[in-house]
């Protein structure tokens, strides 16, 4: 089993969530992720690799916000990996940078119902709901 940690990452902007996302190397928007690092932590993972591929330092931890579960083959060996995603907030003026060229093709602030439908993996779809709705929430 192979875990990972990725956030979901958003910032207000005139009363409504903007999200981050980043175009991955495999062509699909998508949000920062990342497998942990022998000692780390889930969070500290995720908050790492926001920083590694997308440039965003100040997190402010909202939520877990579930975790995703899937099989994939590489190398003619089937893979099961465990990511763990959270939800953070930025400041508004916060900007993206594209950290890792090789992997972030593209970085941009969407609004949800952009961001919902330029999301190229299917599985992150619930999560990003819950993560609009708790944005509003608060």
């Amino acid at each position: 089993m192979e875990h990972s940690a990725g956030c979901i990452v958003y910032k207000m902007l005139d009363g409504q969530p903007l999200f981050a996302m980043l175009l991955d190397r495999y062509g699909q928007w998508t949000f920062p992720k990342g497998h942990l690092e022998k000692g780390e932590t889930a969070f500290a993972a995720a908050r790492r690799e926001v920083q590694e591929e997308i440039g965003l330092t100040n997190l402010e931890l909202v939520t877990r916000l579930g975790e995703i579960r899937y099989s994939f083959a590489k190398d003619g060996k089937q893979i099961d990996k465990r990511v763990a995603w959270f939800l953070v907030k930025v400041e508004p003026q916060s900007e993206l940078q594209r950290a890792d060229e090789q992997a972030v093709k593209e970085a941009a602030w969407l609004e949800y119902h952009v961001a919902l439908k330029r999301n190229g993996y299917k599985q992150m779809r619930g999560l990003l709901k819950l993560a609009n709705k708790i944005a509003y929430s608060l």
